[in-house]
């Protein structure tokens, strides 16, 4: 399977003078957790949830996102792949790169997204099964013993 297969085609994108309130919008109404960010016709960045919250403050549990350019929380020259390119291509470049989406790109323009939920989805579709399942491997979970003062719970 090719990432052209399972990539989304309708993608919400942000410019770079776009601000990030307006991005964490976007995101918030659109239920998404990536944006591409173009210029003119050029992919130029990518801004994630994770990007926005790391500008924003919090307080009485009220999230507050500076306006300040996409531009200024963005990260640039992003990781990019190819229509043609294998799903386990698309999964090999996020793992090694410790990231969660792929713009598509044919000569420089956004032409579609990869996500790892879009990766999922197709794990979860050869194998038969539709909604939530267990994934196929089994795990163990403990605390990280840190220094908070705070007392591990047992799952319920």
């Amino acid at each position: 399977m090719r990432v052209r297969d399972t990539m989304t085609r309708s993608v919400m994108y942000v410019s770079p003078d776009d601000t990030l309130d307006e991005a964490y919008d976007l995101m918030l109404s659109q239920e998404i957790r990536h944006l591409p960010v173009v210029e003119g016709t050029t992919l130029v960045g990518v801004i994630s949830d994770r990007d926005v919250l790391l500008h924003a403050t919090m307080e009485e549990g009220v999230v507050t996102v500076p306006q300040i350019a996409v531009s200024e929380a963005m990260t640039r020259d992003p990781v990019t792949c190819d229509t043609r390119a294998s799903i386990a291509q698309a999964a090999t470049l996020m793992i090694e790169n410790k990231i969660s989406c792929l713009p598509v790109t044919a000569v420089g323009e956004l032409i579609g997204m990869v996500t790892s939920t879009d990766l999922l989805d197709v794990l979860c579709r050869e194998r038969g099964e539709s909604g939530v399942q267990h994934l196929p491997f089994k795990f163990n979970l403990s605390r990280f013993p840190g220094r908070s003062t705070a007392q591990a719970k047992p799952w319920s």
